[in-house]
């Protein structure tokens, strides 16, 4: 019997509230003023900008009614998204993505109040939508390959890049004019500098070796172990590393000064930079309280005087990176430490410290290595992928780190 009773109380409930309830309002109000659409006044730069160039390169767009959430605007440029880095209603600052084709629409659009798409787009005077053009930050070095790799690289003090590829010397223009400039005697050259007195000067297993480029009159001197790397100090003195000691060699004859043992390292490469020795390597002493891993290290210079003992800059190991092996170094004008590694070629370390440790150009370089990197005399940074593991992705970058290097001492 209790069936009905059931019932009954249902449908005086479901009468009750059917009489007292009232629907809600619209959410729909027919006589509100929409949102006005976005106006774009100007884009600075104006016709063109380099794409996914991370916040070193960025784009101002100034207007109106871009609203007061960033987070309801979009930023095209063609068919793909800007990121923006800041925002107001009247101006945005976006790093364009990698949409590197021509005449593309530079739009904004907002998200407006009657759950509506609101567009601005980037127009000239005549109401026709204004071209953009967005550049890629790196090219490629035509020439230089699996079948003419480029083992070493430096550029001079005219911007000319100097690449030896096995026992050739080249000489590319800044323009790309192409011309032979000496013929070694030994192959696959381990880095190479020029000299003040506009001489080669590389490292061939455990030569040091100079190279007149006027008559191509060569001389060498043997040192005690295998050439890691080269470098001038701003005296124009020449430091040549070996895997474990520095020497100090006099560019007249090459005879060496031997300027510290470090028994307990294995080197890789150094970087002369404000009155100071940079060393990467690994650490292979006893020392149970020191990692085995690698480490970035310093010391002072004064005049050719080395100071003893190694202080450390950074341990490599405890990085995010620690899996990417360090080829080389090299810094920009500011100090910003850029090294070279296997997997993922560029990374940025923000010294002392290594606070900020990030890589460069995230979604544009490969998983390259970066062989040698070297700074030109302009904004441009360039980077032997030499592989002999990975043939087919051998050559020579080229990319617009829109900042310029610290200066390499020797070329000037």
């Amino acid at each position: 019997m209790r069936k009905p009773l059931i019932i009954f109380v249902l449908v005086a409930l479901f009468i009750g509230l059917s009489c007292d309830t009232k629907e809600p309002d619209s959410i729909f109000d027919p006589n509100a003023t929409a949102n006005p659409d976005p106006v774009i006044t100007s884009v600075t730069p104006l016709d063109s900008a380099y794409g996914e160039a991370d916040e070193r390169y960025t784009v101002t767009i100034v207007g109106e009614n871009f609203g007061d959430n960033k987070d309801e605007v979009l930023v095209n440029f063609g068919s793909k998204l800007a990121k923006i880095v800041s925002y107001s209603a009247t101006q945005m600052v976006v790093t364009p993505p990698a949409n590197f084709t021509d005449s593309m629409r530079v739009m904004v659009s907002k998200f407006g109040s009657n759950a509506c798409w609101e567009f601005g787009t980037y127009e000239q005077p005549s109401g026709d939508f204004h071209p953009y053009k967005l550049l890629n930050p790196i090219s490629i070095i035509p020439g230089y390959d699996e079948y003419a790799p480029a083992e070493a690289i430096c550029v001079d003090s005219e911007g000319n890049l100097i690449v030896c590829h096995g026992n050739k010397v080249d000489k590319v223009s800044p323009n790309g004019d192409v011309s032979s400039l000496a013929t070694l005697k030994g192959k696959k050259a381990v880095n190479v500098q020029i000299g003040p007195d506009g001489a080669i000067y590389h490292g061939y297993l455990k030569y040091i070796m100079k190279v007149d480029t006027t008559d191509n009159t060569q001389t060498f001197n043997a040192l005690s172990e295998n050439v890691k790397d080269l470098d001038f100090d701003v005296n124009d003195n020449l430091y040549v590393l070996v895997k474990n000691a520095l020497y100090l060699v006099n560019t007249t004859d090459l005879e060496e000064t031997l300027v510290a043992e470090y028994g307990d390292t294995s080197f890789i490469c150094m970087r002369f930079y404000n009155n100071e020795l940079y060393f990467a390597g690994e650490y292979i002493g006893d020392d149970s309280l020191v990692s085995k891993g690698p480490y970035i290290w310093k010391s002072s210079v004064n005049g050719s005087t080395l100071t003893t003992g190694l202080t450390e800059v950074l341990d490599w190991s405890e990085t995010n990176f620690s899996n990417l092996i360090i080829k080389n170094i090299t810094f920009s004008s500011t100090g910003e430490l850029i090294v070279g590694t296997t997997n993922y070629s560029l990374i940025s370390v923000n010294l002392p410290g290594g606070g900020s440790i990030h890589k460069i150009y995230d979604k544009l370089i490969g998983s390259e290595t970066a062989f040698r990197i070297m700074w030109g005399i302009d904004n441009y940074l360039y980077i032997t992928t030499y592989d002999v593991d990975d043939v087919e992705n051998i050559k020579i970058l080229k990319i617009n780190m829109f900042g310029t290097g610290a200066p390499y001492y020797g070329r000037n």
